[in-house]
């Protein structure tokens, strides 16, 4: 890390300035979603030795946000054209008509890869709201009656930053399992903490709840959202707008004919996540998207010898082999 940006934040720590630190964090975060990860653990790190030292001062206004984590937006909004994102956008803005409805306690539910926790990120892009994120892991303890006081700081954090916050539970059905499991009783205090949690928000409160088990969710909890979205599968036309916008920032070689081609073949298998799985083995393994695309998703290399789908060249493309090396193979087959 540069040595001035080294003495900004050793200025920033020194005058212990709350705005100054929050500020530190969202910085900490850009450089995350950069990429730049040595630099924001560095950051992170630091941060988190000051806030050890600050838990020895521990009082009830330290509290405030122990379970909830502001989450960094990018600026890029993949679901414009969404029409159930436009249907939040519009009473999230209207305050009528939130009002109305009280609050939006909202489970999206689905296969997973399938663009659940983006479609929240937009939201709060789009509506201009503070999005955070409630961690399962911090709320579940083993130690007896800490579910119970985790599960009132989260209740406390959501009452001061409900104006103009969305928030979201990732992973849900790991942290509200169904009665009808096998649980101990701390389990089933920390449902029933919960469920009363719910019952108790404020209005205008907007929370989602994001899961790929919606059956492994308890009964009780899912009657209290009034909204529910399935997620079946994914805009193909979004998929490939940011395959191919990440692929030319990384600068990686391919041909939008043919990766079109092989993704609609495979559109059955695929998810949001194979984004960045083609874009990291493409730079790892120094080779064009095709190729990538060709592994990832497992195509049988005969099927691409003898389709009539592609041309040689394309072949050779998809397969990373050279020309000559396709018209033999194909030979061989024959």
């Amino acid at each position: 890390m540069n040595s001035s940006i080294k003495d900004i934040i050793d200025l920033v720590l020194l005058t212990n300035s709350e705005d100054a630190i929050l500020k530190l964090k969202e910085y900490a975060k850009h450089l995350r979603s950069e990429g730049k990860y040595n630099d924001s653990e560095y950051i992170f790190n630091i941060l988190g030795s000051k806030e050890t030292v600050k838990s020895s001062t521990f009082n009830s206004d330290c509290e405030q946000l122990l379970i909830l984590e502001d989450l960094f937006l990018e600026n890029e909004i993949y679901n414009k054209n969404n029409k159930d994102i436009t249907k939040f956008v519009n009473i999230i803005l209207d305050k009528v008509k939130l009002r109305q409805l009280g609050y939006l306690k909202v489970i999206i539910y689905g296969m997973p890869g399938t663009g659940k926790t983006t479609f929240v990120k937009d939201l709060a892009k789009l509506t201009n709201r503070k999005l955070y994120s409630i961690s399962a892991g911090k709320l579940v303890s083993s130690l007896i009656g800490q579910t119970q006081k985790n599960m009132d700081l989260l209740f406390k954090d959501i009452a001061n930053n409900y104006k103009k916050s969305i928030f979201i539970i990732d992973e849900f059905d790991s942290v509200i399992g169904s009665r009808d499991e096998i649980m101990n009783k701390e389990y089933h205090r920390m449902i029933g903490s919960f469920n009363l949690m719910l019952d108790k928000l404020l209005p205008e409160t907007i929370i989602f709840a994001i899961t790929n088990r919606l059956d492994m969710i308890d009964s009780a909890t899912l009657r209290r959202f009034n909204v529910k979205i399935f997620c079946k599968s994914i805009d193909m036309k979004m998929f490939i707008e940011r395959l191919f916008k990440l692929a030319l920032e990384k600068e990686i070689p391919f041909k939008k004919d043919i990766v079109k081609k092989m993704l609609s073949i495979k559109k059955s298998y695929l998810n949001y996540s194979n984004i960045d799985d083609f874009i990291t083995d493409s730079i790892f393994n120094n080779t064009n998207l095709e190729h990538s695309i060709y592994k990832i998703l497992s195509f049988d290399r005969n099927e691409i010898l003898t389709s009539i789908e592609f041309s040689d060249k394309d072949k050779a493309i998809i397969l990373n082999k050279s020309y000559s090396t396709i018209r033999r193979q194909k030979n061989e087959i024959n």
